[in-house]
């Protein structure tokens, strides 16, 4: 049973798997901030482990036996985050089959990011995007790891569309090491919600602050915040061009 349990994990499970991964990008992409990381969390072992014998006893699964090793929770996990993953594109599904993998031969993870509430640029408001495309930039350019695990090293574009204005596809670019997620891009930038009460001449100006701090740029951020409210107090001043501050509260 530890070869047939063996084999069942080496096995495509995208079923335990590709749910986890979505998750994981979704998470990423609601939560985190440009530059910020978040880490992938898979399904329990023992659960896995559990069904794949209940399988593998039933007839409904074929074990690939790869050894006489026994196959323990960290070799699982290794396995898990030294496979690569592709994204289900609808687009090139009409081409390729759905996925691209870097290595035809190689076993992959495949999964479909999941709908995701963010701010839309152009609505100004939280709405759900829907997914439209995505694939790894990394895929064709495998001279270029120099020794590196290609298969837990991977940058992916992910295209969500706003369900409501669908003017323009805004685009994601994630880093992918092993199990740890980094938002390393987006087109356009992010839009950050503020209090409606914040003056609306200014509120760019907080906003930019708080996307430069969670960018963990705190000095720009300082700044900007500084910024915007120097412009709102010279916004009540009945002389807006005067230098000297004081006339402001009198």
């Amino acid at each position: 049973m530890t070869n047939d349990l063996e084999g069942y994990m080496a096995q495509r499970i995208d079923k335990y798997f590709s749910d986890a991964i979505a998750s994981g990008f979704k998470e990423l992409l609601e939560n985190k901030h440009l530059y910020q990381n978040y880490q992938v969390i898979f399904p329990d072992f023992g659960k896995v482990a559990k069904e794949a014998i209940n399988q593998i006893k039933a007839g409904t699964l074929v074990p690939v036996t790869k050894g006489n090793s026994r196959f323990n929770q960290k070799d699982f996990f290794e396995t898990i985050i030294r496979t690569e993953w592709a994204i289900y594109d609808p687009i090139a599904s009409k081409r390729t089959g759905g996925f691209v993998s870097q290595t035809e031969k190689k076993e992959v993870i495949t999964f479909t990011p999941l709908p995701v509430r963010i701010v839309c640029i152009n609505c100004e408001s939280l709405e759900p995007f829907n997914f439209v495309s995505g694939g790894d930039l990394l895929a064709n350019y495998n001279l270029y790891y120099q020794g590196q695990d290609q298969a837990s090293n991977q940058v992916f574009y992910i295209a969500y569309l706003c369900q409501r204005c669908k003017i323009f596809p805004e685009v994601f670019l994630i880093k992918r090491q092993e199990d740890k997620l980094q938002l390393t891009g987006r087109s356009p930038i992010e839009k950050v919600q503020v209090a409606p009460f914040i003056p609306k001449q200014q509120r760019h100006f907080f906003s930019d602050a708080i996307i430069a701090y969670n960018s963990g740029q705190v000095l720009a951020a300082n700044f900007l915040l500084r910024t915007f409210i120097e412009q709102y107090v010279r916004s009540k001043n009945k002389t807006p061009d005067t230098d000297d501050i004081d006339l402001l509260f009198r």
